[in-house]
C-alpha cells in the first residue's frame, strides 16, 4: 500500500545535540582546610577543575552545570536509592549456586554500615551529635569557595542545589528537565569526592541513558582505594570512560578543516609523497646487563644488536615553518636509486607527528595548511578512499583533535629513516617526476613526487623499515619486521593459540583481552612484571609461536626477553589509556617493545606534566620573552603502528612521555584499508626483560622489584590492598606524572606484593582446632590471605581466574597441598610416598573426632590433676591412637638423625605436609586440656614411655608458622 503523501526525508530538521560539564560539590566544606570533609587529593585538583571549566566553556561545546549539596534531612542508601561507595575494597563477584555457611550480610546491614561512615554527609540518623555536620543549610560550608564563585557566569552557567547524594535523584528531576530542554545528551563530570556524589550522580544518570567520562584527575577523594573502587564500579555498571582533563582539551579542539584544492595524487600512500631521499649513517642500541632468575646480573648478553643502518637511506618530511611562509616543496633526489620502493601503501600510513598539546591563544591563527592536511589524512586516510580527482575529504564525525597553533619559532621537522636489509636483485632505477607547487593567499597546495612502482615491489616483506628516533631519541618503529614466512599467518595463529582471559583493574575489566607468557623454568620460577591492576591472568610458558616472534625481536635488541603481555584489540572501541609503563621489575637500560599485529591503530605519545617549580622558574638562557607557560606546554608524537611492526622504547623514553592506544570511533568508510584490515582487530605483544621473580607455588619473591635482591633471602609475596600495596600503588602513580622519576627513591627498597585486588581468603569455621590446622597451613605454605568467618568447617577462596572456593578444613589441607605445596609434584614421587601421604593425613583428621568425645569428658573433669587421672579420662581408642604416632615420630626423628637433619622433624617425610598440618594441633588440643601427661600415659599400659612423639610435638612447636598463628613467641 502506498503511503497518502509523499514527504522528503532530508527536508527533516536535523537536532544538534549537546554537552555539560557537571562539577560537583566543589563547597567550603570539602576544600577548605577546616571543613567538616576537607578533600587532599590528588594534589592541584581544584585548579585543574577551574581550568577544566575556562576551556570547556569557551570551546562552546556545551554547558557547565555547577552541583551544591545541602543537607535536609537523613538519607538513606540503598539499592532502590541512593548509592555510594566507602568500602576500601572491590566488591567481590557473586558466586553461582547456594552457598554454606554464614549467609551474606542483608543490604538493609550494608546500608546501615556505609550510612554510618563519615563521609555519608547527608546520612544523619538520630543522635546528630555522633557526626560531624556537614553542608547544613545556610552555613559557610555549604557555599561554593571563592575562587569557585570567580570562575561561574550566573546568566550562562546552570547552578543546581541538592539534597540527596545524586544530582540525578528520582525525588529531584529539575536538572534532568533542565538538560533535557537544552538537548544535552552527553556528560562529563568531575568535583569532589568520587565515592559519594560523583559515584551517585554518575549512577543515576547512567540510568537516564546519558553518555559519559568521568574526568579522573578532577574528582577529589580522601581515600584513594575508594576512588579507585568507585571509578571501576562505575566502569564496569555503566559502561562510562575514564581520561584526564589534558584529553578532554585536546578533544575539544576545533577539527582540522579540509585542504582547499589539491592538484593531483600518484595513488601512493600520504607517508612517501611527503618523503625525499638523503643518506644517513647507523647506529645500534646499546647493550642492558642481562639479568638471571637468581636476580644478579651474568656475564654477557647472549645476543648481539643487529646493524640495521648500514648502507641506509633517509626519508624525511619537512613541515613548513609558519602558515605565513612559502608551501613546502618535496622533492626526489633523482641521483639516487632504490633497488626496491621502500614503502607499502597497505602497511605504513601517515608520517609521524610532532607538535605542542596546547590551546592556541588569544590571536593565534589556526595550524598551517601542510599540517592540517597531514591530520586530516591521519584521521581520515582520505588517500584510500579518495575519488579519480584526488580530492580531500574530511571525514564526518572523526573524532576532534586539537589544532597546531602558529608560532614564530620554527615548526620542528619531522624526519624518518629508512634502515634497510635489502637482497640482491637488479631493481630497475624509479622515475621521479619533477615536483611543483603553488602558492596563494586563499589556498596552498603540495604535489606528491610520482614514482613509478618498479618490479621488486612484491619482494616488499624481505625488507624493514626503521624510523627516525622519537621522543628522546631512544624510540623508533620498525616495519615488517617479522620474517615473510612468520607475518604470513602469526595473527590467526595468535588468535587460536593464545589462552586469552579478562584483567581486572580498579575493580572492573579492562577494554581488551589479555594474556600472559613468560619463561618458566623446571622447577617453576617464572618473572614478575607488577603494574597498577588489580590482578592479572596466569604466566604460562611461551606458546610456540610467540617464542618464534621473540627470537627474532632480540636481534632487534641486543638482550633477552622473558616475559610478554599480550593483547588482544576486538575492534576500535579497544584502547588503553594514558600511561607510563612501570619499571620496578624492568631490567634498567632494556627496551621495551610493542609488536603489532593486524589492523593499524595508532600509538600516542605525549610528554608528561612538568612539576611547578620548573614551570614557574625560568631559566636565563631562554628568551625573555618567552613565558613560563610556554615552557610548560606538553608536546605530542603520533606513531601509525602498521601490521608486522614493532615499536622499541626505550626508558628515557618512558620516564619523559606518557603513550596510549585512543579509541577509534569513526565509521568504517572513514577509515583506511590498513585500519580496516583483519576486520579492525589488532594483536600486541609487549616484550619485556624483567628482573623479578617468583616460585613455581607464587609463594615467593625476589630480584630487581622485591625487597629481597636474590633467591636465597626469598620473602613471602603479600596479596590485597595492605598498607605495603597502597605504597606500590603510590610509586606507580608518581612513575606515571613524574617526568624526573626517581626509581631508587621510589622502588629501591622493593615491594613483595604481587596481586593487589582481590586476595585470597581464608574464613575461620565454628572449630577451633580445625582452624589452627589451615592457618598453619597457610602460614607455612607462605600463603598471604585476608580473614573472614562461616558457620560451620572452614572455608578457603582463592583468587585464580576462576574464583576457587573450597569447603571442608580436610579438603582445604588437600588443596593447598596440590596447588601450593609439594602435593604439586605428585607426579614425580614414588608411588609409595603418594599413599604414605594421603594415609597419615585421613588419620591424622581422623584423630580429633576420636579426641573430641574425650575432650568433652575432661573438661567436664576440670582436666587432668595427675598421671593416673589422664589415663581414665583417656579412652582406649584415643590412646591406640598415641601409640600409632609414637612409632611414626620414632621413624621420623630417627630418619632426620640419620641424615642429619635433627632441627627439622616431620611425621611424613623431610618437609611439612598436611599430615603435620592436621596431627600437630589435636596434639597440643590435647596437652592444652590434659597437660605434658598425655605423652607419659601411653607406658601405663604396657607400651615404651613416649619419647619421640613428645619430641616431635617441641620440635614442631617452635616453627615461625606455628608460633605466628598461635601467638607465641619464639626462645
Amino acid at each position: 500500500m502506498r503511503p497518502t503523501f509523499s514527504f522528503n526525508p532530508a527536508a527533516i530538521p536535523t537536532i544538534r545535540t549537546r554537552k555539560a560539564l557537571l562539577v560537583v560539590d566543589l563547597q567550603n566544606d570539602f576544600l577548605s582546610p577546616d571543613g567538616a570533609l576537607t578533600v587532599k587529593e590528588p594534589e592541584g585538583f581544584l585548579k585543574r577543575t577551574l581550568d577544566l571549566v575556562k576551556k570547556f566553556r569557551d570551546s562552546g561545546a556545551g554547558d557547565v552545570v555547577w552541583v551544591r549539596s545541602e543537607f535536609e534531612r537523613h538519607r538513606q542508601i540503598s539499592p532502590e536509592g541512593d548509592q555510594i561507595v566507602t568500602s576500601n575494597v572491590p566488591p567481590r563477584a557473586q558466586r553461582p549456586g547456594g552457598t554454606r555457611g554464614r549467609q551474606p550480610t542483608s543490604r538493609e546491614h550494608d546500608g546501615a554500615v556505609m550510612e554510618a561512615d563519615p563521609e555519608a554527609f547527608l546520612s544523619v540518623a538520630g543522635d546528630k551529635s555522633e557526626k560531624t555536620m556537614c553542608v547544613q543549610k545556610g552555613s559557610h560550608g555549604a557555599e561554593f569557595t571563592s575562587n569557585v564563585q570567580e570562575v561561574i557566569e550566573v546568566g550562562r552557567d546552570i547552578v543546581f542545589t541538592k539534597t540527596h547524594y545524586s544530582a540525578f535523584s528520582s525525588a529531584q528531576q529539575d536538572l534532568v528537565q533542565r538538560l533535557r530542554g537544552r538537548f544535552v545528551t552527553e556528560l562529563y563530570i568531575c568535583g569532589a569526592l568520587t565515592n559519594i556524589s560523583i559515584y551517585a550522580t554518575a549512577l543515576e544518570a547512567g540510568r537516564h541513558g546519558y553518555e559519559m567520562t568521568i574526568i579522573e584527575d578532577c574528582c577529589g577523594y580522601r581515600n584513594q582505594l575508594r576512588h579507585f573502587n568507585a571509578v571501576g564500579q562505575l566502569v564496569k555498571l555503566t559502561g562510562c570512560e575514564v581520561m584526564n582533563a589534558d584529553t578532554l582539551v585536546e578533544e575539544l579542539q576545533p577539527p582540522a578543516p579540509p585542504n582547499a584544492t589539491q592538484s593531483h595524487t600518484s595513488g601512493l600512500s600520504p607517508f612517501i609523497s611527503n618523503m625525499k631521499l638523503n643518506l644517513a649513517p647507523g647506529g645500534s642500541p646499546e647493550t642492558p646487563p642481562e639479568t638471571s632468575k637468581d636476580g644478579g646480573p651474568t656475564s654477557s648478553a647472549k645476543t648481539t644488536p643487529p646493524h640495521p643502518d648500514r648502507g641506509a637511506s633517509k626519508l624525511v618530511a619537512s613541515a613548513p615553518s609558519s602558515p605565513s611562509s612559502h608551501p613546502p616543496i618535496i622533492a626526489a633526489d633523482d641521483k639516487v636509486s632504490a633497488p626496491r620502493p621502500l614503502i607499502n601503501k597497505n602497511h605504513l600510513g601517515p608520517p609521524f607527528e610532532a607538535d605542542t598539546d596546547c590551546s592556541p591563544s588569544e590571536g593565534e591563527s589556526p595550524a598551517g595548511p601542510a599540517e592540517r592536511l597531514i591530520e586530516a589524512r591521519r584521521r581520515g586516510s582520505a588517500h584510500s578512499r579518495s575519488s579519480n580527482t584526488g580530492e580531500s575529504q574530511s571525514p564526518k564525525g572523526a573524532p576532534r583533535t586539537p589544532g597546531t597553533p602558529s608560532t614564530k619559532a620554527e615548526n620542528p621537522r619531522v624526519k624518518v629513516t629508512a634502515r634497510l636489509r635489502l637482497r640482491p636483485s637488479s631493481a630497475d632505477t624509479d622515475k621521479k617526476s619533477p615536483p611543483s607547487s603553488t602558492s596563494s593567499s586563499s589556498s596552498r597546495e603540495i604535489i606528491k613526487p610520482e614514482i613509478k612502482a618498479t618490479s621488486t615491489m612484491s619482494n616488499r616483506d624481505s625488507e624493514y623499515v626503521c624510523s627516525e628516533p622519537l621522543c628522546e631519541g631512544d624510540t623508533t618503529v620498525i616495519s615488517n619486521v617479522l620474517s615473510p614466512a612468520l607475518a604470513a599467518d602469526v595473527f590467526e595463529r595468535l588468535l587460536e593459540e593464545v589462552s586469552w582471559a579478562g584483567m581486572s583493574h580498579m575493580g572492573g575489566e579492562v577494554p581488551r583481552r589479555i594474556a600472559v607468557q613468560g619463561t618458566v623454568e623446571k622447577d617453576g620460577t617464572m618473572p614478575v612484571y607488577r603494574h597498577p591492576a588489580d590482578e592479572s591472568p596466569p604466566l604460562l610458558p611461551f606458546s610456540p609461536t610467540v617464542a618464534k616472534i621473540k627470537d627474532e625481536i632480540e636481534k632487534h635488541l641486543g638482550h633477552p626477553l622473558n616475559h610478554v603481555l599480550v593483547q588482544h584489540y576486538r575492534s576500535g572501541n579497544d584502547y588503553i589509556s594514558e600511561h607510563s609503563d612501570k619499571t620496578l621489575d624492568v631490567v634498567k637500560g632494556s627496551y621495551i617493545c610493542n609488536i603489532s599485529l593486524g589492523a593499524e591503530r595508532t600509538m600516542v605519545f605525549r610528554t608528561k606534566r612538568q612539576p611547578k617549580d620548573k614551570i614557574t622558574t625560568k631559566d636565563d638562557s631562554d628568551d625573555a620573552n618567552t613565558s613560563a607557560a610556554e615552557k610548560a606546554k606538553r608536546q605530542v608524537q603520533r606513531a601509525p603502528l602498521p601490521h608486522n611492526s614493532l615499536c622499541r622504547m626505550g626508558l628515557k623514553t618512558n620516564e619523559k612521555w606518557v603513550h596510549s592506544i585512543r579509541q577509534d570511533k569513526r565509521s568504517d568508510k572513514e577509515k583506511s584499508t590498513s585500519e580496516l584490515a583483519y576486520n579492525g582487530q589488532r594483536i600486541s605483544l609487549t616484550f619485556r626483560q624483567i628482573g623479578t621473580f617468583i616460585d613455581g607455588a607464587q609463594s615467593r619473591i625476589w630480584g630487581q622489584g622485591a625487597t629481597s635482591k636474590t633467591r636465597v633471602n626469598a620473602k613471602p609475596v603479600i596479596n590485597g590492598q595492605t598498607p605495603e600495596a597502597v605504597r606500590m600503588l603510590q610509586a606507580f602513580g608518581t612513575e606515571n606524572h613524574s617526568s624526573d622519576f626517581d626509581w631508587v627513591a621510589n622502588y629501591g627498597a622493593g615491594f613483595d606484593v604481587l596481586h593487589m585486588g582481590v586476595p585470597k581468603r581464608f574464613c575461620s569455621g565454628s572449630n577451633p582446632i580445625a582452624n589452627n590446622r589451615v592457618a598453619i597451613a597457610l602460614a607455612e605454605l607462605g600463603v598471604s590471605c585476608a580473614k573472614g568467618s562461616v558457620e560451620g568447617d572452614v572455608r578457603f577462596e582463592d583468587n585464580d581466574a576462576s574464583r576457587v572456593v573450597i569447603d571442608g578444613h580436610g579438603s582445604v589441607l588437600r588443596y593447598l597441598d596440590a596447588v601450593y605445596g609439594a602435593g604439586r609434584r605428585y607426579d614425580q614421587m614414588l608411588p609409595q610416598v603418594v599413599a604414605k601421604r594421603f594415609g597419615l593425613l585421613q588419620r591424622a583428621l581422623d584423630m580429633l573426632d576420636l579426641w573430641e568425645e574425650d575432650r568433652e569428658n575432661a573438661e567436664k573433669n576440670e582436666g587432668a590433676k595427675s598421671l593416673q587421672r589422664t589415663k581414665k579420662l583417656m579412652s582406649l581408642m584415643v590412646w591406640e591412637e598415641m601409640v600409632f604416632w609414637e612409632s611414626k615420630a620414632k621413624e621420623a626423628i630417627l630418619e632426620a638423625k640419620n641424615k642429619k637433619e635433627e632441627a627439622a622433624v616431620y611425621i611424613c617425610g623431610s618437609t611439612a605436609s598436611p599430615a603435620d598440618f592436621a596431627l600437630w594441633p589435636v596434639l597440643h588440643d590435647m596437652v592444652r586440656v590434659l597437660g605434658d601427661t598425655i605423652f607419659d600415659v601411653i607406658a601405663l599400659r604396657g607400651q615404651e614411655k613416649s619419647v619421640y612423639l613428645k619430641e616431635y610435638y617441641l620440635a614442631f612447636k617452635e616453627r615461625s608458622g606455628v608460633a605466628k598463628v598461635l601467638g607465641l613467641e619464639l626462645k
